[in-house]
Formats: structure tokens, C-alpha cells, sequence
């Protein structure tokens, strides 16, 4: 039994919240009436007849704002509830929002707090989308002219006047909306592959609340699709996440006039939101020499314990013989039929990772089976495992997560009990770029209604990395090992808009894993390796160069953390005037070793891996292991009398909980990427942050206190607009004496989210109290800004001091939970889990004084 085992958080105490204003931000510059209209009015103008049947002209034009067109409203600013304010205005449907940023002009421009001009910032705006009828078309240019006229607005109509005073443009939703720049060069690519073959491509359409008229956009679909001379093959419609969608087979004519720009009818269609490539793997697993394994000696999992973690992968070797008994398949669309066994890479080795981890260690299998739902397979004749081509993604991915909490028609769910989802997958065509995609809008939106941890990849980017500071490959090679390591950091810093996130890694309820440089392989020789091959680092707390970067959606900090994803070698060459590196596969003496298939058949191989599918994997398993604890009698048993509803939560806490900044990497990455100087702390935190997240978790010290460490665990609920007073035991050692010490405060939980809105985010929690006064710590600065933090549903923030408090009533050290909406109204409360650290130096008795006053209270 552990002579510190896990301690419960007192339950806190509720109350109304404290309803404080937020401080005052100073619009920015926008033009007069009179310039508004000679900007604007020319658009509204050709409005004005269409009661008198002008119609039908401007829907000929592409360019011209049409009855049922979606129109952009693009403004310099936020408009409050736009929403609502689309509701005054008859036949008008509110469809989406977004951010966008203008550059300053002669128009629009920012203002600081001394009122003074600044064009070293961009003016952040807010792009709405809606679709009129001829009344709302009509209604909003007489709106219009009231706004010139100067009247004031009748009551609810606010809004629109001040739409109007910082209308940025006012246009049509058009082909360069519904069709990118990205998206043609994939469309470009594989006619390279494929000259004579249809291409697959998933059209997303707006999602209509009017009766009726999202049949109609069906309709319409089908008919340009069917001019195109191509076919719908599936369609979804998920309305809690405002997904309508088809997948469609486009003939080679039609992609190459999208190519062209040509005005065609699948770019033109007015209930067309995006055409995108069919969502493609970036799972392929790519490594040298196999070899044969150890027999196993591990653990035999307890077939009386359901599954609680789940695998949505490849089709697994089912006998290899590190997982034969191990999983429990199911595979209604029976892909295990199509996949060739010696391809069966991907879902083989994330089963064995997540079961017994890196293979070159001899760690403790997991005591459960695991699930595994396979969402991939490997056809014969295929390089890759694949997606099925004849389904939406996000719709198998719906089905799977519904058949296992739900069951399907009279069938019962397959795995009613997991709450642990692993999805090392991302689509290779959908960078996060802005608009957070519909695979993201749904594992949110089922980690909120079945309470699933959804535990993601970050994603892997195969393109070389320029690293300019060196010309020729003499340059790079007679430079010292910190300047290489240098600007290869620098490469990544400058490259990060291109090497983001990949879809779904930016959801905000996941947990998004990022793959650190680092293995349990013991060779250790120098920067230099076989054939030029180069290790880049010399910090383990840095991730991969192929290891996608963050932000997340709205800046949120992605990924939330690093796991071990192998080390990853690179070799440089030469480029356009400057060298890159690559990153290459993981050979005999690196890397992270998994369970391989093999073409011969034998069921004994492994291999050596690296990327983020690994790090996600292993992180899976590090969940799992976390609960056991947390059920484990001798550890606590913290949560063997919660609702398993608040499992998920919990232990999303306790995966971040033990992450945090190393020093040294930190520090150098403050250093390379800057911005440096007065008011760019926050700036320069959050490029930090793009690389690390919240850093690489310590998952022993989380699950093991110390004499001088606790670590309190809790859980419950909080409705809109209460607060939660939560009170700890303050350790005497602590309050009297001026000794260091320091608070880890980790709190999660899962929001409802709002498609439409750019807030996205409906629920905000927040942690505050006074930290100086009350345990006499100042929050560290070695970590990312406490605005980076509250932007996320996860907050994790560490505060460290040695000064002794002033005694307070029951020696208690107290700190608020506060719950908000943020996009839209909530009706009812929100799950969460907090994990609570306190530490001090050697010699004091922090854990026995917590534990003796906790069981006082008790007894009390």
C-alpha cells in the first residue's frame, strides 16, 4: 500500500458569481457617414428595385448580393449579439461568424488607450454570414439609409447601425470562398496522379434553420453535381454541429475548369458553403529493419472489467502476438475483409502502444482489453491504409462513437463504458487555417454529450524544412552544434503558418498530443550518425520538426501537451539557396518500438517508429493508467464513488497536470522567436506555447505524493453564473514559516459548443483568487500567459513564493471556480475535474498536515 496515496478535494461551496465588468477597449478608427456611403452605397444601391422584380438580373451576376445568396458582412469589429439582430430583420437567416484581420488604411485603423493612431497592428474583425429573401434584402437598404439619414435606430436595431458605421465590405459568399487556393492544388495534384480518373471531393453546404430550404440546397446540389456530370455517393447531416455535407465524384472536365476559375456550377452554387479533397490519412507509418520480440511475459488483461479506452484506427493484426486476446474488434462495415494482414500497419501499432507501450521498455500491460473500431483499412493494391472512399469521414466517425454509447436500431451499444477514445488520424488535406473544421466540431460536440476524452495526434508534416541561415550544406556542416540546433528552432518558428495543426487536432474538448524528441533507445552518440544523419536536438522537451504546430482555434493552446514520439533524425540538403532538412524514418537504434505486421506472416515483429500517432498513443495509455490509480484502493481511490460521467474530466486534469515549461527549452525559445519588448510577453509566450503546449507531463509525480507534495483531486458540477469556493488545507509549515513553496491549480472540463458563433466556446470556467495573501505565491512566469490560458476549456497554471501568510479563519487557503456563458445561453451545468499540487522544499511535512486536517474535517 502507498504511504501517500491520492487525497480528495474538500467539495466546494456554491454561490451567485461576482458580476465584474471587463475593462473598456477602445473601438477602432472608422470612416464617416458620408464615406461609408461612397464606400458601401454603390452596393446597396442596386438593391433598391428589387421589390419591382430587379431579381432575377442580379442573380445572373456572381458578383451582386441576390435573394437566397449568402452575403459576407465583413466588420471591423464585433456586433454584439449578431444572432439576434438577424432575427429583426424578417427572411433573414444568420448562418455563421468568424474572425478576420484588416490591415490599417486610410479607413479603418486601431487606437490605443491614449487614443493615438497604430499601424503596427492589424484591426481584428468579424466576418458574418447570412441568407435573405427579397423582403430582408429590401429591409436591410432601408435600414441602410436610415443609418446615412441619422436617425436613430428603433429599439433592437442597434446593432445594425453599428454594423454599418464599421462596415469593412459587403459581398457575396463566392468561388474563392467555397474553393481555395490549397484545395486546387490538391484537386492539381492528383489529376498529376490519377490524368483520366473522377476525383472524390466532399462539399460541405450552409446549414439552414428555415423550414424546407435545406431540401431545397440538397436538391440543388444534386442537379449542379449531375450537370457537372458527376454523382453523389453519401451525404450526412448532423445538425447539432450544423454539418450538411455530400461526398461527390466530379469527372476530370470539371475539376480542370475549377482549375481554370471557369464559372462553373458546383463554384457558383449559392448553398455551397466549401468544396474540399476527400478527407486523406496522415497516418502512414514509415520505418526500416523489423525484428522479432521478446516472447511476452506481460500481464493477461481481466476479461470481467469492460473496456473503458477505445482505438478509431487501422484494422489491427487481431493475432499478433502482443495483441491476440488483448482486443475486442468491432467492425461493422467488415474492413477487416478488405485489408491486406502484411499492411496492417497503423492500427497494429497504436494497439500495442496503448496496451503495453514502447516495447523497448518493460512496463506493466494494461489490465482491460482494449476496444477497437476500425475507421481504416488497407485494400490490395494500396501503398497506404485509407479511408473507405465511398463515406464521409466525420460520418464514420459519428456512427462508431454512437454504436458504442448508444447501440444502433435494436442492437445495444458494443462498449458502453469507454470514455477513452484514441484517434492518432488527422486529414493531410485540412490544415487548421482559421475555421475550425467539421471533424473538430464533433468530437466537441460528442465530449460534452456522452463524456468522452478524445485523445489526438497533432499531425506529422513531411515537408523539408528551410532553415535560411545557412546557404550551402559546407555552411551548415562546419557550424557549431547549438548554432545547427539554433536554426533548425528558428526554421520552425518562421515556417509555423505552414506547418499547423491537422484536422481534428484543434478541438478544443481533446486533449491534442504533440510528439517530443525523445525515445528509450540507448544510443546516444553525438549529433552526427550514420550517413550524415543529423539529431537537431539536444533538449528531449522539444518536439519533432514533423510534429504540427499550434495555435488551436481562437488561439487556444495546441497542443495541450508533448509525449514521447521517437527521436527524429534529420539529413540536410540544399534547396533554392538554402539548406533544409528532412526528416527521415527511424532505423535500428531510434525511435519508439511498436508491434509490426509482416509480409511473411510471422506474428512476432516489431518495429520502430516515431510521430505524433505515437506520442497520442502513448498518451492514451497514460489515461488508462491514470484511472486505474484513481480506482485503485491503496492509491486513493478517488473516483471509485463518482458518477462515471465525471471520469473523462478527471482524467484529462490529471494528463495535464504534470506538464509544465523545462527551463532550458523554454528559455531558448523565449530567446529565437520573440517578439521581444515592452507589451509582447503575451505574444511571445504564445509562439512558445505553439511548439510545447503546456510541455511534457511527469505522469509518476502525478500519481505519487511525497512527504513534501500533495495532490487533492476533485470533481463536480457548476450551472451559469455561480461560483465555486474551493478550500484547502493550508499546511502550517507554510502559513507560519517564509519557507518555498508552490500551487499547481489544473481544472477541465467539456463545453457545449456553438457552430455558428466564433466564440464557438458557450462555457468559460476561470480560477482566480488571491494567491500573494492567501498561500503566499505569485503565479511563475515560466509557463504560457494567463490570457493564453482562459481562452481554452482547460486551465492549468502553476504559482510559486516563500513567504509566510497572515493566519486566517480555519487555516484555510481559498480559491474561485466561475462559471460563464460564452456563446450562447446554457441550461444546465457543466462537468468538471480539478487537480490540485502543493509542494514545498524537502523536510516539510506538507502531505501528513494536509492528510491529518482533511480527516479532521471529516470527522467534523
Amino acid at each position: 500500500m502507498s504511504n501517500y496515496p491520492l487525497l480528495p478535494l474538500p467539495p466546494p461551496d456554491f454561490r451567485p458569481r461576482d458580476k465584474v465588468k471587463g475593462g473598456f477597449t477602445p473601438p477602432p478608427h472608422c470612416p464617416s457617414r458620408q464615406r461609408q456611403s461612397q464606400r458601401i452605397g454603390p452596393i446597396f444601391d442596386r438593391l433598391k428595385n428589387l421589390p419591382n422584380g430587379d431579381g432575377l438580373e442580379l442573380v445572373d451576376d456572381p458578383a451582386a448580393l441576390a435573394p437566397e445568396r449568402v452575403i459576407v458582412f465583413e466588420v471591423a469589429k464585433s456586433i454584439g449579439d449578431f444572432a439576434a439582430a438577424c432575427k429583426k430583420v424578417a427572411g433573414l437567416e444568420f448562418l455563421a461568424e468568424q474572425d478576420f484581420e484588416i490591415a490599417p488604411d486610410q479607413d479603418f485603423w486601431d487606437i490605443d488607450s491614449n487614443k493615438k493612431r497604430r499601424d503596427d497592428k492589424l484591426v481584428m474583425g468579424r466576418v458574418y454570414a447570412a441568407m435573405p429573401d427579397v423582403r430582408a434584402l429590401s429591409d436591410l437598404v432601408s435600414l441602410w439609409r436610415r443609418f446615412l439619414d441619422g436617425v436613430q435606430p428603433n429599439h433592437g436595431f442597434k446593432p445594425w447601425f453599428d454594423l454599418f458605421k464599421f462596415l469593412y465590405g459587403l459581398r457575396p459568399w463566392g468561388p474563392e470562398d467555397r474553393i481555395s487556393e490549397g484545395t486546387l492544388e490538391d484537386f492539381r495534384q492528383e489529376l498529376q496522379n490519377d490524368p483520366d480518373g473522377p476525383i472524390t471531393a466532399e462539399i460541405e453546404l450552409w446549414h439552414q434553420d428555415r423550414p424546407g430550404q435545406l431540401e431545397k440546397m440538397r436538391l440543388e446540389l444534386e442537379r449542379v453535381v449531375g450537370q457537372a456530370r458527376g454523382s453523389v455517393i453519401h451525404q450526412s447531416s448532423i445538425p447539432e454541429i450544423a454539418y450538411e455535407a455530400a461526398l461527390v465524384k466530379l469527372p476530370r472536365e470539371a475539376i480542370v475548369q475549377l482549375l481554370n476559375r471557369d464559372r462553373v456550377h458546383v463554384a457558383v452554387c449559392d448553398g455551397i458553403m466549401f468544396v474540399r479533397p476527400q478527407c486523406s490519412p496522415h497516418s502512414h507509418l514509415v520505418g526500416e529493419r523489423m525484428m522479432a520480440g521478446a516472447a511476452p511475459t506481460r500481464t493477461v488483461p481481466n476479461r470481467d472489467l469492460p473496456p473503458i479506452a477505445a482505438l478509431l484506427d487501422g484494422v489491427p493484426v487481431q493475432k499478433h502476438r502482443l495483441l491476440d486476446g488483448r482486443i475486442d474488434i468491432d467492425d461493422p462495415d467488415e474492413l477487416s475483409e478488405h485489408s491486406i494482414v502484411a499492411k496492417r500497419a497503423h492500427g497494429t501499432a497504436m494497439a500495442s502502444l496503448i496496451l503495453h507501450g514502447d516495447l523497448r521498455q518493460a512496463k506493466e500491460s494494461l489490465s482491460r482489453i482494449l476496444h477497437i473500431h476500425p475507421v481504416m483499412f488497407a485494400p490490395e493494391g494500396s501503398r497506404n491504409e485509407e479511408f473507405q472512399p465511398d463515406r464521409l469521414l466525420v460520418d464514420t466517425i459519428y456512427q462508431a462513437i454512437l454504436r458504442m454509447k448508444k447501440g444502433t436500431g435494436d442492437s445495444d451499444p458494443t462498449a458502453p463504458d469507454v470514455f477513452l477514445v484514441n484517434l492518432s488520424l488527422g486529414d493531410l488535406g485540412r490544415p487548421y487555417a482559421g475555421w475550425i473544421s467539421p471533424w473538430a466540431r464533433l468530437l466537441d460536440f460528442l465530449s460534452y454529450k456522452y463524456g468522452i476524452l478524445f485523445i489526438v495526434s497533432a499531425g506529422n508534416i513531411g515537408d523539408p524544412l528551410p532553415v535560411p541561415q545557412f546557404h550551402t550544406l559546407t555552411e551548415f556542416e562546419d557550424a557549431d552544434d547549438s548554432i545547427k540546433e539554433n536554426a533548425v528552432i528558428i526554421g520552425l518558428g518562421r515556417q509555423r503558418s505552414n506547418r499547423t495543426l491537422l484536422s481534428p487536432s484543434e478541438a478544443m474538448n481533446v486533449v491534442t498530443v504533440g510528439a517530443a524528441h525523445e525515445d528509450a533507445a540507448e544510443c546516444k552518440t553525438g549529433p552526427y550518425l550514420r550517413g550524415a544523419l543529423l539529431d537537431p536536438y539536444s533538449y528531449e522537451s522539444l518536439p519533432n520538426i514533423s510534429s504540427a504546430m499550434g495555435l488551436g482555434h481562437r488561439k487556444t493552446i495546441k497542443p495541450d501537451i508533448l509525449m514521447p514520439g521517437g527521436r527524429e533524425l534529420v539529413r540536410p540538403t540544399i534547396g533554392a539557396n538554402e539548406c533544409l532538412v528532412r526528416s527521415v524514418p527511424p532505423g535500428q537504434s531510434f525511435g519508439v518500438r511498436v508491434a509490426a505486421p509482416d509480409a511473411q506472416g510471422r506474428l512476432d515483429q516489431e518495429r520502430n517508429q516515431s510521430g505524433t500517432s505515437i506520442a497520442a498513443a502513448l498518451a492514451t495509455r497514460a489515461a488508462h493508467r491514470l484511472f486505474d490509480v484513481m480506482m485503485d484502493l491503496e492509491s486513493g481511490a478517488v473516483l471509485a464513488d463518482a458518477d462515471s460521467s465525471h471520469y473523462a474530466v478527471v482524467i484529462r486534469a490529471l494528463l495535464v497536470h504534470g506538464a509544465s515549461w523545462s527551463e532550458p527549452t523554454a528559455s531558448k525559445l523565449e530567446k529565437l522567436y520573440g517578439p521581444h519588448g515592452q507589451g509582447k510577453n503575451v505574444a511571445r509566450l504564445d509562439n512558445v506555447a505553439r511548439m510545447i503546449g503546456f510541455g511534457v507531463p511527469k505522469i509518476a509525480n502525478v500519481v505519487t505524493c511525497t512527504p513534501e507534495r500533495a495532490t487533492l483531486v476533485g470533481f463536480g458540477e457548476i450551472e451559469n453564473d455561480q461560483m465555486a469556493v474551493c478550500r484547502l488545507p493550508l499546511p502550517e509549515s507554510l502559513s507560519r514559516f517564509p519557507v518555498p513553496r508552490s500551487i499547481t491549480i489544473t481544472l477541465a472540463w467539456f463545453s457545449p459548443v456553438n457552430a455558428r458563433s466564433r466564440a464557438y466556446r458557450m462555457v468559460r470556467l476561470e480560477v482566480s483568487g488571491d494567491f500573494e495573501a492567501g498561500f503566499g505565491a505569485s503565479r511563475s512566469n515560466n509557463q504560457p500567459s494567463h490570457y493564453s490560458i482562459r481562452r481554452g476549456t482547460l486551465f492549468h497554471q502553476r504559482y510559486n513564493g516563500n513567504k509566510a501568510v497572515q493566519s486566517n479563519d480555519n487555516e484555510d487557503f481559498a480559491f474561485n471556480i466561475t462559471c460563464k456563458a460564452a456563446a450562447g445561453a446554457i441550461d444546465e451545468p457543466v462537468r468538471y475535474g480539478l487537480v490540485v499540487t502543493i509542494e514545498a522544499e524537502e523536510g516539510i511535512a506538507v502531505y501528513q498536515e494536509i492528510s491529518t486536517r482533511l480527516r479532521v474535517r471529516q470527522r467534523t
